[in-house]
């Protein structure tokens, strides 16, 4: 499973103005630089989230370990093989199918898990597991910059 998010012009005109007058080894450098805030975002959130006892053993550090970039045409593309990801980031429903129950696992605070079985199970969309908008800016600028000096 893959995760696509477009970014329109309209919601980042400057940089993608900074990215396209770098040309295609911006577009390069642009790409390797949002890979890598985005990998760094999964680090981040690998050390404040993580809960192996509920059963996301090294979710993250997976994500991470997915995260790659490459250029297409015009387009830089981040791609994150992450199973579980769009649901985090976009929320929505899990039923049970191949089964007639879904198992969720609990740690107790005395370090005993606990077992609940449950039909389906509802998530709420979480824009954080993604980085931000700015986050991305911070990243990629800087890098086209000292690019385009060299130029």
């Amino acid at each position: 499973m893959s995760l696509t998010v477009d970014i329109k012009d309209g919601e980042v005109t400057s940089l993608l103005r900074k990215i396209a007058k770098a040309g295609p080894d911006g577009r390069r450098v642009a790409s390797e630089a949002a890979a890598t805030c985005t990998r760094n975002h999964f680090r981040d959130l690998q050390k404040s989230r993580h809960r192996s006892a509920a059963g996301t053993i090294n979710f993250y550090g997976r994500a991470v370990k997915g995260t790659t970039s490459r250029v297409q045409g015009d387009n830089i593309i981040v791609a994150i093989d992450a199973l579980g990801l769009a649901l985090r980031r976009f929320g929505g429903t899990v039923k049970a199918k191949r089964f007639d129950y879904l198992t969720l696992v609990f740690l107790g605070s005395d370090g005993k898990k606990t077992f609940r079985k449950v039909k389906e199970t509802h998530h709420k969309p979480d824009p954080s597991v993604l980085p931000t908008e700015a986050d991305f800016e911070k990243a990629i600028v800087p890098r086209l910059l000292a690019k385009l000096e060299r130029i």
